[in-house]
């Protein structure tokens, strides 16, 4: 886990009562992991989070995602069905809620969702440059774009690819998980800000597809076998993050009259 030290003081303040204790709780939490993980259950934390007016610029969207999904895990384990976004932008009950609860229990796989949620709070764009045929090109590349991601993959050297392979797993999982809606809807839509227009299949294939490529080249063992189980649950992925949007990042959004992704 890698939360920033506002994050811990967050915690501290909110699950303590004493400005003394608060203090012996922040030092206690730099130094006890097991301890910070205990403590994210607690109900007081979501609901802080949930009520408090200037929340995002008080913690790190890792936090803010962390405490989040830990959300969406308890409410489906009350549930037996999640929706499901179809071809014109239904909205289909699935009853699949236990199987992608019993995924967010594997604490390596939400630890992954929360870093690669953050990673889509602040997007990056350029131009880059490279010899072919004995001509300079460019392109300009966004780093949530499938296809701009492919593109780099084939041109960075090898030690870098592995990265660039997850990297298109991730905005696969990010956009039909977050935006099913817009993914949805793409089958008669031409490019746009996003990606090529893909389906919802199209995005299930490729990130099963990207998942288990970098799982068989990435060096962490962890990281090797996080891409394995995302590449063999990939559709109870997309159904967590279905429900984060739904249940708590749109309301949350609306409240605070802004949005926590997708920002350049």
């Amino acid at each position: 886990m890698s939360f920033s030290e506002s994050d811990l003081r967050f915690v501290a303040e909110t699950v303590t009562s004493s400005p003394r204790k608060r203090e012996e709780a922040l030092r206690v939490l730099r130094e006890r992991s097991d301890l910070l993980e205990e403590l994210l259950e607690n109900p007081r934390i979501f609901d802080r989070i949930w009520s408090e007016e200037e929340i995002l610029v008080r913690i790190s969207p890792y936090l803010l995602f962390h405490v989040l999904l830990r959300q969406v895990r308890r409410f489906l384990h009350e549930r037996l069905y999640v929706y499901e976004v179809g071809t014109r932008g239904e909205r289909l009950p699935v009853f699949e809620a236990p199987q992608v609860a019993e995924l967010l229990e594997d604490r390596e796989v939400l630890d992954y969702l929360a870093h690669m949620l953050a990673s889509f709070a602040r997007t990056q764009s350029g131009v880059i440059y490279w010899e072919e045929g004995g001509h300079w090109r460019k392109r300009r590349i966004s780093d949530i774009d499938m296809d701009d991601m492919i593109f780099l993959a084939r041109l960075v050297e090898p030690a870098l690819r592995p990265l660039l392979i997850k990297r298109v797993a991730d905005i696969a999982l990010f956009l039909s998980g977050i935006y099913p809606e817009h993914a949805s809807l793409f089958i008669a839509r031409p490019k746009t800000a996003f990606t090529a227009k893909r389906t919802i299949r199209d995005y299930e294939n490729e990130g099963t597809t990207f998942y288990r490529i970098a799982s068989e080249q990435l060096d962490d063992p962890r990281m090797q076998r996080t891409c394995r189980r995302l590449s063999e649950s990939f559709t109870l992925a997309r159904r967590a993050l279905n429900t984060l949007s739904e249940e708590y990042l749109a309301k949350l959004q609306e409240r605070l009259g802004g949005s926590a992704l997708g920002e350049n």
